[in-house]
């Protein structure tokens, strides 16, 4: 579970500093807001796996009172604080403490919302997150999660190049923004392994020493957090990791990558699932 990641300090730094494409884009929001609105039952049931405050922000919007399942309720109110209704979300959500890997809420939903849970929770439990998923959805239900993954044609990928090549983006936004989840697999050493954060940290380090970045850049990304994660990890599978497993366990009815991210989108596509 998530929790040897989500410290309580680590999350007020999420809360802080973090944007996306660690959080979700404007596009896939725009995507998964249509999908609600366009579901078949009227004020569908909606659980959240994780206290993601877009999303709930979103259920506020709509009418929707959510259940939000975290594995800390210190983490839920950390996290809350990045809401937009931040001073709404204990009267319009249902909150359960628990492990999502091993939760029963005694219910099934008409919709199961998270974003990159296939990534945060170790890769020896995905099967585990998947098929206990599949026993709190209704029968027409659907399961949206963004998985961020390493798509094909990535094999040759040299990230310092990629630094030079992208430096007016870098200088508009951040190395972080630019580069989120490529960061990752530029340390990978095997393929579908899980990645150290503070390994991901390093490439910055190397940057400021080759130039690429200057000293305000740096600390901008230093202030993630990633260089203090000791044990944090990240699990960055192929795409094909990805497919084979979660069709062990749903049909795929929809692919959705937001084309208006303008860095590496196809790192972060949405899937839209339903049982089989």
């Amino acid at each position: 579970m998530p929790e040897k990641n989500w410290r309580t300090e680590f999350a007020k730094i999420w809360v802080k500093y973090w944007t996306a494409p660690a959080r979700p884009t404007a596009g896939s929001l725009a995507f998964l807001r249509n999908k609600i609105v366009q579901f078949p039952k009227t004020n569908p049931s909606v659980l959240i796996l994780g206290s993601t405050s877009e999303f709930r922000d979103m259920m506020i919007d709509l009418g929707i009172r959510p259940t939000v399942v975290d594995f800390s309720r210190d983490n839920y109110d950390i996290l809350s604080g990045a809401m937009k209704y931040k001073d709404r979300y204990r009267e319009n959500e249902a909150y359960v403490e628990a492990d999502w890997r091993t939760m029963d809420l005694g219910r099934q939903f008409d919709i199961i919302l998270t974003d990159a849970a296939f990534n945060v929770v170790p890769k020896d439990s995905n099967r585990q997150l998947l098929s206990n998923i599949v026993k709190q959805l209704l029968p027409d239900g659907i399961f949206i999660d963004r998985i961020h993954q390493v798509p094909p044609g990535y094999e040759t990928f040299n990230f310092f190049e990629e630094v030079k090549e992208h430096k007016k983006d870098i200088d508009e936004r951040s190395l972080y923004e630019v580069f989120g989840t490529p960061m990752y697999y530029a340390v990978q050493k095997e393929e579908n392994e899980p990645i150290p954060l503070q390994e991901v940290a390093q490439l910055s380090d190397e940057c400021l020493l080759r130039g690429l970045i200057t000293r305000e850049q740096y600390d901008e990304y230093r202030r993630l957090g990633k260089h203090d994660a000791e044990g944090f990890v990240f699990f960055l599978p192929t795409s094909a990791f990805v497919e084979e497993r979660v069709r062990e366990f749903f049909d795929v009815a929809e692919t959705f990558v937001d084309r208006d991210w303008p860095f590496y989108s196809e790192f972060y596509p949405v899937y839209l699932m339903k049982k089989k």
